[in-house]
Protein backbone atom coordinates (compact mmCIF):
# COMPACT_ATOMS: atom_id res chain seq x y z
CA UNK A 1 0.00 0.00 0.00
CA UNK A 2 1.24 3.19 -1.00
CA UNK A 3 2.07 6.18 1.68
CA UNK A 4 -1.18 8.45 -0.45
CA UNK A 5 -3.69 5.42 0.13
CA UNK A 6 -2.41 4.43 3.77
CA UNK A 7 -2.84 8.51 4.70
CA UNK A 8 -5.95 8.87 3.17
CA UNK A 9 -8.21 6.60 4.98
CA UNK A 10 -10.30 8.43 7.55
CA UNK A 11 -9.55 6.41 10.86
CA UNK A 12 -5.86 6.48 9.92
CA UNK A 13 -5.61 9.92 9.20
CA UNK A 14 -7.15 10.85 12.52
CA UNK A 15 -4.50 8.77 14.45
CA UNK A 16 -1.62 10.50 12.62
CA UNK A 17 -3.58 13.30 13.19
CA UNK A 18 -3.92 12.65 17.10
CA UNK A 19 0.09 12.56 16.85
CA UNK A 20 1.14 15.41 15.38
CA UNK A 21 2.93 17.64 17.26
CA UNK A 22 5.31 15.37 18.53
CA UNK A 23 3.06 13.90 20.82
CA UNK A 24 3.55 10.09 21.76
CA UNK A 25 0.22 8.05 22.87
CA UNK A 26 -0.57 4.37 23.15
CA UNK A 27 -2.97 2.91 21.49
CA UNK A 28 -5.70 2.96 24.30
CA UNK A 29 -4.81 6.75 24.75
CA UNK A 30 -5.48 6.83 21.03
CA UNK A 31 -8.63 4.81 21.48
CA UNK A 32 -9.83 7.71 23.80
CA UNK A 33 -9.34 10.12 21.35
CA UNK A 34 -11.41 8.44 18.49
CA UNK A 35 -14.82 7.38 21.00
CA UNK A 36 -16.69 6.50 17.94
CA UNK A 37 -14.34 4.00 16.38
CA UNK A 38 -14.23 0.93 17.71
CA UNK A 39 -10.81 -0.30 19.50
CA UNK A 40 -9.99 -3.60 17.31
CA UNK A 41 -10.25 -1.13 14.36
CA UNK A 42 -8.17 1.73 16.08
CA UNK A 43 -5.71 -1.39 16.69
CA UNK A 44 -5.73 -2.52 13.19
CA UNK A 45 -5.01 0.50 11.84
CA UNK A 46 -2.47 1.66 14.51
CA UNK A 47 -0.88 -1.91 13.10
CA UNK A 48 -0.69 -0.77 9.57
CA UNK A 49 0.62 2.38 10.03
CA UNK A 50 3.34 0.98 12.40
CA UNK A 51 4.35 -1.86 9.68
CA UNK A 52 4.36 0.81 6.97
CA UNK A 53 7.21 2.90 9.35
CA UNK A 54 4.52 5.63 9.28
CA UNK A 55 4.27 5.12 13.33
CA UNK A 56 7.43 4.04 15.62
CA UNK A 57 7.66 2.72 18.71
CA UNK A 58 8.61 5.68 21.23
CA UNK A 59 8.32 3.41 24.10
CA UNK A 60 7.58 0.13 26.38
CA UNK A 61 5.77 -0.35 29.98
CA UNK A 62 3.87 -3.37 30.91
CA UNK A 63 0.55 -3.14 31.97
CA UNK A 64 -0.81 -6.17 33.63
CA UNK A 65 1.45 -8.45 32.54
CA UNK A 66 0.97 -7.19 28.51
CA UNK A 67 3.49 -5.05 26.97
CA UNK A 68 2.07 -1.22 26.44
CA UNK A 69 3.53 0.73 23.09
CA UNK A 70 3.92 4.27 23.12
CA UNK A 71 3.82 5.68 19.35
CA UNK A 72 5.32 8.97 18.36
CA UNK A 73 4.71 9.86 13.95
CA UNK A 74 8.03 8.87 11.87
CA UNK A 75 8.15 12.61 10.24
CA UNK A 76 10.32 11.24 7.11
CA UNK A 77 7.66 8.58 6.53
CA UNK A 78 4.26 10.48 6.99
CA UNK A 79 5.11 12.42 4.13
CA UNK A 80 3.26 11.95 0.58
CA UNK A 81 5.78 12.29 -1.80
CA UNK A 82 4.41 10.88 -5.04
CA UNK A 83 2.78 12.85 -7.82
CA UNK A 84 -1.05 12.23 -7.47
CA UNK A 85 -4.00 13.23 -10.35
CA UNK A 86 -6.13 16.02 -9.22
CA UNK A 87 -8.68 13.77 -8.65
CA UNK A 88 -6.62 11.63 -6.23
CA UNK A 89 -5.52 15.03 -4.46
CA UNK A 90 -8.89 16.55 -4.52
CA UNK A 91 -9.82 13.28 -2.79
CA UNK A 92 -7.35 13.26 -0.24
CA UNK A 93 -8.35 17.05 0.89
CA UNK A 94 -12.05 16.41 0.94
CA UNK A 95 -11.24 13.28 3.33
CA UNK A 96 -8.68 15.75 5.50
CA UNK A 97 -11.25 18.39 5.71
CA UNK A 98 -14.12 16.26 6.93
CA UNK A 99 -11.97 14.70 9.99
CA UNK A 100 -10.61 18.11 11.15
CA UNK A 101 -14.21 19.16 10.81
CA UNK A 102 -15.66 16.08 12.55
CA UNK A 103 -12.87 16.41 15.55
CA UNK A 104 -13.41 19.88 16.09
CA UNK A 105 -16.99 18.90 16.39
CA UNK A 106 -16.56 16.06 18.67
CA UNK A 107 -14.27 18.27 20.98
CA UNK A 108 -16.41 21.11 21.26
CA UNK A 109 -19.55 19.10 22.30
CA UNK A 110 -17.24 18.16 24.85
CA UNK A 111 -16.74 21.15 26.19
CA UNK A 112 -19.47 22.17 28.88
CA UNK A 113 -21.79 24.96 27.95
CA UNK A 114 -22.33 28.17 29.19
CA UNK A 115 -25.49 29.13 30.49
Amino acid sequence: MDTLELLVHPVRLRIVHALTGDRALTTAELCDRTPDVSKATVYRHVSLLADAGVLEVDGETRVRGAVERRYRLSRERAVIDAVVEPEEHRRGFAVAMTILICTRTSASSKEPSIR
